[in-house]
């Protein structure tokens, strides 16, 4: 499996949006038929796809990775940190580096991203793939869920006086207060749309199969013995497959 260390991108730089920049990177053919567009968890940037991007490009596709405003090399901004503007924010990404429809394959945050995406542009997407999902923060485990709710209090107030911290804050604060996306409004998702988690995952398995199962056109897999990194070694083998088999079936 070729890594991305191993593989240069044909573009890449940073998108002059409306109140921030967004470093991007694109991988691959730029006039292949079907473009993703790679969308990064919580606290991560583009790297967390290493093990993604080479099978990709080598099955054909365009392969776009941006990182999220206040992530890796992106800026802050200054509109809210929410899960509607980072989604947003991809939309527009995309917008500005032409490409008509996309499919977002997005991991933890970044597939709260692409389901987000998919209610506020449906015409702007082919597919979807998110792994990790979850519409509220109670859809995570309380193991997961409660360091971050006892993290976000002092760092917002350390925020107000340092940058670091209230950067730190707005980051926990996607998966501490947000997302709040109702079941129903998946229900308007008209394209395929493919869920992925592991056995062990810090996302609740039902919560998982109730995402999937509101959207029209929703399949869920779970990764046997997996946690919730299922694009990460030992585990990105399978999961790329999964999802190369999925897109060659949709698109």
């Amino acid at each position: 499996m070729r890594e991305d260390n191993r593989i240069q991108p044909a573009a890449a730089g940073y998108l002059a949006l409306a109140d921030v920049s967004l470093y991007y990177r694109d991988y691959g053919d730029p006039d292949a038929p079907h473009t993703l567009l790679l969308l990064h968890g919580n606290g991560e940037d583009w790297r967390c796809f290493e093990h993604q991007i080479g099978p990709f490009t080598d099955a054909g596709y365009r392969v776009i990775t941006l990182d999220s405003r206040g992530h890796g090399r992106s800026s802050r901004g200054r509109l809210p940190m929410t899960p509607e503007q980072l989604a947003a924010d991809a939309l527009d990404a995309l917008d500005a580096l032409g490409v008509r429809r996309a499919t977002p394959v997005g991991f933890s945050d970044g597939g709260n991203l692409a389901l987000l995406m998919a209610t506020l542009r449906p015409d702007a997407l082919e597919a979807l793939v998110a792994a990790g999902p979850n519409l509220v923060p109670a859809g995570a485990k309380l193991s997961a869920q409660l360091p971050c709710e006892l993290l976000t209090p002092p760092l917002r107030l350390l925020g107000k006086r340092l940058l670091g911290a209230k950067r730190k804050a707005d980051i926990l604060g996607l998966m501490v207060d947000q997302p709040q996306l109702p079941f129903a409004a998946l229900r308007s998702v008209p394209c395929p749309a493919l869920i992925l988690g592991g056995q062990y995952d810090m996302i609740r398995a039902g919560h998982l199969r109730h995402i999937a199962a509101a959207l029209p056109n929703g399949r869920l897999w779970i990764q046997p013995g997996a946690d919730h990194f299922v694009f990460r070694q030992p585990w990105a083998e399978a999961t790329n497959q999964r999802v190369l088999a999925f897109l060659r079936e949709v698109l």
